[in-house]
């Protein structure tokens, strides 16, 4: 009597079989993007930051735009001027908030670990950068769109009788409004790009901190005295400072020109990111 019996099934032949049953998914951009926009806006550090630019840039522009009005009935104190200054006086401190967004966005997958998961997913790595920087795009624009207008809607008010109208064919006044957005993204990109490069959220934050508000205020210092006016000239090229002079009104003679300047922070950005995708693709997760 015999008994019939199979060939136990091999590792290789299980491992073809179960490859066989799992169903084959492609990585696509769009995936990615998709990825990367639940798990941004599941985060309440996203709605944190859009929400306190959006308060700082209106309230700082009701506060200031106020005071100036006033500043025109009482005292004679021409406003003219000032007003699309006063709307946007804000951006100075609402701009910490966007970079820290942008900063978090990666660097705070890397504090989590979660950046592995997200890795493997997407071995690429390149596709991750530029989704996170698709994301930042569209929420930071919206906001800064949605930010300024209401920053005019609340400001042009405070003029009301002091003999300045709204020019809605002043280029510069939309550019000022167009720009504050655009600053804002390009801001956001720049550092997300050094939140690649460095991958710590506490040293990000403080680096951004430095570069933005600390090595402007230095240079202005040191610029002021007649031995170092070279450091004062070379400040102007700091990201912040360039940036802002998309937003200025009035301009001096030898200062970079408005779109000069948002070219110089566009430079700034672009070199970040490429550093900051080619140091995460070498780089160990």
């Amino acid at each position: 009597m015999s008994i019939l019996t199979t060939p136990p099934q091999t590792r290789a032949s299980r491992a073809d079989q179960a490859r066989e049953r799992t169903p084959h998914y492609r990585v696509t951009f769009l995936g990615v993007i998709r990825s990367e926009w639940i798990k941004t806006v599941g985060l309440r550090s996203t709605w944190w930051t859009l929400g306190v630019t959006t308060v700082v840039i209106v309230g700082f522009a009701a506060l200031i735009s106020g005071s100036l009005a006033l500043m025109g009935d009482s005292e004679g104190v021409p406003v003219a001027g000032f007003r699309l200054d006063a709307v946007t006086v804000g951006l100075s401190f609402a701009q910490l908030a966007v970079a820290v967004l942008g900063a978090l966005l990666i660097t705070g997958e890397f504090t989590t670990g979660s950046v592995r998961s997200t890795f493997s997913a997407v071995p690429g790595r390149t596709a991750v950068i530029l989704g996170k920087g698709m994301i930042l795009i569209v929420l930071v624009a919206i906001t800064g769109l949605v930010s300024t207008a209401l920053a005019f809607a609340v400001g042009i008010p405070a003029f009301s009788g002091t003999g300045y109208s709204f020019d809605a064919s002043d280029t510069a006044t939309w550019r000022v409004l167009l720009g504050t957005s655009l600053y804002l993204v390009t801001l956001a990109l720049f550092s997300l790009g050094v939140g690649a490069i460095m991958r710590n959220s506490t040293g990000t934050i403080f680096a951004l901190v430095a570069i933005l508000f600390v090595l402007p205020m230095i240079t202005s210092i040191a610029g002021s005295f007649k031995a170092t006016e070279w450091i004062g000239t070379a400040g102007e090229y700091l990201p912040s400072n360039a940036g802002n002079q998309l937003l200025a009104t009035t301009t001096l003679p030898g200062d970079l020109t408005p779109w000069q300047g948002y070219g110089v922070l566009a430079v700034w950005t672009v070199v970040a990111l490429i550093v900051g995708i080619v140091l995460t693709k070498k780089r160990d997760a």
